[in-house]
């Protein structure tokens, strides 16, 4: 009985230790597609900035051949735009300097300005926003011209409500659906604005001689937390349990 009870208990540890064998292979698996990934994207981030530069160059050779022979580089290279380019590119001048960074801001002045960004990027369709706004307006003429209810001495008499001419917006209420290219426009502005921020978000190497408490960036993630929360509290007893001298 004895025998049988601890045979027992050693297959169901030998299950424990299999079950974390297994999740320690998927998350070390995980990672490896993820350094990948991020390998990748580095890579194309260095072609792109190696043909940037290409760009650049022959652009400052192009340059440096037209003030040998004695020309105007500006004026060289403003016989190369339309009237139409230049009228946009100092619109985008006069943007950029409303938008320049101006000093120290707070939460507000960074909220405005997303949002003026936010409004420049859109594209509202006129057509659609003109089409409503007639259907409406024929609506309202429509309900305004229904005459009124009364009763047999000649009094305003009640009406049910779903009787009764209400503007469309109201009448509509809850039963609007948005046409799958505004839905599909949501979903893209929402992708692009966490792109952005996944893009600027830097990556942080640790530091070479900084002790390893985590087995994969998960775990990393979760002590980061941790430590950010707690480590204030803890860290007379951290030292304590260091030295030895904890009760």
């Amino acid at each position: 009985m004895v025998d049988e009870a601890s045979m027992a208990s050693r297959q169901a540890r030998l299950q424990r230790l299999k079950t974390k064998m297994n999740e320690s292979i998927r998350a070390n698996r995980q990672d490896i597609v993820e350094e990948q990934t991020a390998q990748r994207e580095r890579s194309q981030k260095r072609s792109v900035g190696q043909a940037r530069k290409l760009a650049k160059a022959e652009r400052l050779l192009d340059e440096r051949d037209l003030r040998e022979a004695g020309k105007d580089v500006e004026r060289h290279r403003a016989m190369n735009y339309t009237i139409e380019e230049n009228e946009a590119w100092e619109a985008k001048l006069e943007d950029k300097e409303v938008s320049r960074d101006k000093g120290a801001i707070d939460f507000q002045d960074l909220a405005e300005r997303s949002y003026r960004r936010q409004v420049a990027q859109l594209k509202p369709d006129h057509a659609a926003y003109v089409k409503q706004t007639e259907e409406e307006k024929e609506y309202e003429s429509g309900a305004s011209q229904q005459p009124a209810s009364t009763n047999q001495g000649g009094e305003m008499a009640l009406i049910p409500a779903s009787q009764a001419s209400l503007p469309k917006a109201v009448a509509e209420y809850g039963a609007h659906r948005p046409d799958e290219r505004a839905v599909d426009r949501l979903v893209s502005h929402l992708n692009h604005e966490q792109d952005q921020i996944r893009r600027r978000s830097r990556r942080r190497d640790d530091a070479p001689d900084a002790e390893i408490t985590y087995i994969n960036e998960k775990n990393k993630h979760f002590n980061k937390k941790i430590k950010r929360y707690y480590d204030e509290h803890t860290k007379e007893i951290r030292e304590n349990l260091e030295r030895g001298t904890a009760l």
